[in-house]
């Protein structure tokens, strides 16, 4: 699907297809001009991308491969390439996805593609048909409410995965099972995943709200940039809080199973201690001599029997006094 919004004159209005490579030749119309191309085949995205707009090929071969690039920003002059992520949760498997957004920016223009449907994009498409988006405001500030609305999903898949890691927390404190071991390795992985995606769209955003490209974001809109780098900061000192949640339920985790290991083995310890002078008592009693065999006689039994308590009684006399246990 594609969707073109022109705005001219105080007037915003959908375009055709075709249209587009038009306008976007027309660099001596004013106005502002908004493509989103969501999930469109290669071969046409790749004609309206290098054909209409003239970006270059690496950027589109960017836009149109499977694979999610980490955020990042290429500036070609006359436009600037933005690579986002999108993120999103899924609380019931405890997985976090990401996908790729991608945007050009250009002096009258944005153009986004993503493979995936964007409900937001949406919205602010219709917002800018209704009149409540300023668009006279250009096409950098265009740019950054797109990118405003894809980093306004960050805080609520973070505090979802907050969540899950108080949720770990008390787990490993109550019981210690086999299944925090692995709730806290899909906390570490998300986590991590949550890093990579953060840190370089915080970098992306630091770029545009510094005064680094002039042409194409006017000075008054970096403070705009700005606002969305500091909601991204805050997110990322979140994930920061929530890899020592991690860190600290894998070492908790851990510890009370070692010392669960270690009170199991010392009572294992204990018990061979006790039964192993009895066994060698049994064993001597029970060698065959030619004669006087100690059960040749009524008492024998009871005399080993009773050297086995007798014995045992002074093994766990000794560990007391040295206070094993």
């Amino acid at each position: 699907m594609i969707r073109a919004l022109h705005w001219q004159d105080g007037a915003i209005q959908e375009v055709a297809v075709d249209q587009v490579a038009a306008l976007a030749r027309d660099k001596a119309r004013a106005g502002l001009l908004w493509v989103d191309i969501e999930g469109e085949p290669e071969e046409p995205s790749r004609d309206l991308l290098e054909k209409g707009f003239g970006f270059h090929y690496l950027a589109v071969d960017d836009c149109l491969n499977v694979r999610v690039d980490m955020p990042k920003l290429d500036d070609y002059d006359s436009y600037l390439f933005i690579v986002g992520q999108r993120l999103a949760y899924d609380d019931e498997n405890d997985e976090l996805h990401s996908a790729e957004i991608d945007l050009f920016l250009g002096d009258n223009y944005v153009v986004t593609y993503h493979d995936q449907r964007f409900p937001e994009l949406e919205e602010v498409g219709d917002r800018m048909l209704e009149g409540v988006h300023r668009t006279e405001r250009g096409a950098d500030f265009l740019a950054r409410t797109i990118l405003d609305v894809v980093v306004d999903e960050y805080l609520p898949v973070v505090e979802m995965i907050q969540e899950d890691a108080d949720r770990l927390e008390d787990m490993v404190v109550a019981n210690p099972s086999p299944a925090c071991l692995e709730a806290t390795r899909t906390l570490r992985r998300n986590a991590t995943q949550l890093r990579r995606a953060l840190g370089p769209m915080r970098d992306v955003l630091n770029r545009l709200s510094r005064g680094e490209f002039p042409t194409l974001v006017q000075a008054e809109h970096q403070i705009y940039f700005r606002d969305v780098y500091d909601h991204v900061a805050r997110v990322e000192e979140l994930t920061v809080v929530i890899r020592e949640q991690a860190d600290l339920a894998l070492t908790s985790y851990l510890s009370v199973t070692n010392n669960r290991l270690n009170s199991a083995m010392r009572v294992l310890a204990i018990i061979s201690v006790i039964f192993l002078p009895p066994t060698l008592i049994a064993g001597v009693f029970g060698t065959n001599f030619e004669e006087n065999l100690p059960y040749g006689e009524s008492w024998g039994v009871l005399f080993m029997f009773v050297l086995f308590v007798v014995v045992d009684l002074l093994v766990i006399a000794f560990l007391r006094m040295r206070r094993l246990i």
